[in-house]
């Protein structure tokens, strides 16, 4: 087991990796030792995620003392940003970041789950269109060739995403849509009818977790059979301290998944070829 799980993390890419430094909360490594952790691991690559700020010149700075794995740097659309902010997009994709995300923790669906109060951040209008500033924004992503990922927005807010990101060529990924927390309130059969159309669907390894939900890895393992593997990524959303670094956690998600009954090609489409393909690379 150890040798095919070895394999398997070789050349793997985590798409959603958190690390230090961070203003609300511990993390478990920063990111230049994240880095140097996955690169012992003989991985391809981590999307390094804030919630709060741009991870892009962090990013730089850790490839500076390590390489041989790429590092990608990304950009959130939270509060901490200005939200819906054109501006900042700009500017992150002038600093290099391949990732955006749509608002997550200060997204009126978000906070909705969560039982606050707070309006938060949606993507529509009263008319259930896209706003005029997201249209800004996936132009900007398009002419930087950024990739996108949904954050944690709503349904409707998710299909309308998907529905403009495959007009303009961006690809996309819904962050978490099941076995989370934040998740759009979309049915196993329209999350396959949108990644039919395009998008990939993540699911995040952490959620199987004593401090996450506790996810049996047999059910896990059955939501993967259910949307098939060609159209879904397995990442770690790890970096919390209470977590094993991110890409042990990843590690640990390959062999535990193949336990529970994954055959390795599955999980070489989850961790290598459509993260790849999310981020535009050629392997």
């Amino acid at each position: 087991m150890s040798s095919a799980v070895d394999g398997l993390i070789r050349g793997a890419i985590d798409v959603h990796a958190h690390a230090g430094p961070d203003g609300k909360r511990e993390r478990r490594m920063d990111t230049a030792e994240m880095a140097q952790y996955a690169r012992g691991l003989g991985m391809g690559g981590v999307v390094v995620k804030s919630h709060t700020y741009p991870t892009a010149p962090v990013v730089a700075l850790a490839r500076r003392s390590v390489s041989d794995v790429e590092l990608f740097g990304s950009l959130t659309l939270n509060e901490e940003v200005g939200g819906l902010n054109p501006a900042a997009v700009e500017v992150s994709a002038g600093l290099g970041a391949r990732v955006l995300w749509m608002p997550t923790e200060s997204a009126t669906q978000h906070l909705r789950k969560k039982g606050l109060d707070s309006v938060g951040i949606s993507l529509l209008d009263s008319g259930g269109k896209l706003v005029p500033e997201v249209g800004q924004i996936l132009e900007i992503a398009r002419e930087h060739h950024m990739s996108l990922a949904t954050g944690h927005v709503s349904g409707p807010e998710v299909i309308a995403l998907c529905r403009e990101a495959k007009r303009l060529g961006i690809p996309l990924l819904i962050t978490h849509p099941l076995l989370s927390g934040s998740v759009p309130d979309l049915s196993v059969e329209e999350l396959k009818g949108l990644a039919d159309g395009g998008a990939l669907l993540e699911l995040c390894f952490m959620v199987c977790m004593p401090l996450g939900q506790r996810v049996p890895p047999a059910d896990f393992a059955a939501t993967v059979r259910g949307l098939g593997a060609e159209r879904v990524v397995l990442s770690s959303d790890g970096g919390q301290d209470w977590l094993p670094p991110a890409p042990e956690l990843l590690r640990m998600g390959i062999a535990v998944l193949l336990r529970a009954g994954l055959s390795p090609e599955e999980i070489e489409l989850m961790v290598r070829v459509n993260p790849a393909r999310w981020l535009s690379l050629e392997r």
